[in-house]
């Protein structure tokens, strides 16, 4: 009869060889989970800019439809806008001249300006906290003719400014354009 050989001792080789991968594979799911985290954030920030861009261009809008109702020309006003801003004006009311594309939260807190549906009866926007706020400014003013210029007629040119932010309030929002106005 045949013997066998002796079993040889087992050193554990695959135990080891196991947990290795089992911690490669470890390693491999939380590193996916924290890129999983990290493009959650991306995305929801990117809603926030997204809405506080949106809340932003509606307050333009709110301001050129504003100007476009009015058959005459707006008082500019150099205290505080009645109507509209005198050019430059704002730095009677907050100091040394900042340009409005420069303007800080701070100056939008504190500022005597119109909300989003103040003037056009506008119904509030969905998902905001805070409504958007915008200013108008005359910033110039070409005469047309000579007779149009007797009656006071000519292009007037604004500048509108507007400042939203998100429902969350962590992205903020400025825009600005120039609107030419001819009244008749």
């Amino acid at each position: 009869m045949k013997t066998l050989p002796p079993p040889r001792r087992e050193t554990g080789a695959a135990l080891i060889v196991s947990l290795v991968l089992l911690l490669v594979m470890t390693l491999i799911g939380l590193t996916a989970m924290r890129q999983n985290v990290l493009e959650e954030r991306m995305a929801g920030a990117s809603m926030e800019r997204n809405s506080a861009m949106q809340l932003a261009e509606a307050a333009l809008r709110d301001a050129e439809t504003w100007l476009d109702n009015q058959l005459l020309p707006p008082s500019p006003s150099s205290a505080g806008p009645t109507d509209v801003w005198a050019q430059m004006a704002p730095e009677n009311v907050f100091g040394p001249f900042v340009p409005f594309s420069q303007w800080t939260d701070a100056n939008w807190a504190g500022a005597p300006l119109w909300n989003y549906g103040q003037r056009t009866g506008a119904a509030n926007l969905p998902n905001t906290t805070t409504p958007p706020r915008y200013v108008i400014e005359q910033w110039a003013y070409n005469e047309i003719d000579e007779e149009k210029r007797k009656k006071g007629m000519g292009e007037f040119h604004y500048r509108i400014t507007a400042h939203s932010q998100g429902p969350a309030g962590n992205a903020r929002v400025t825009l600005q354009i120039n609107v030419p106005k001819i009244f008749k």
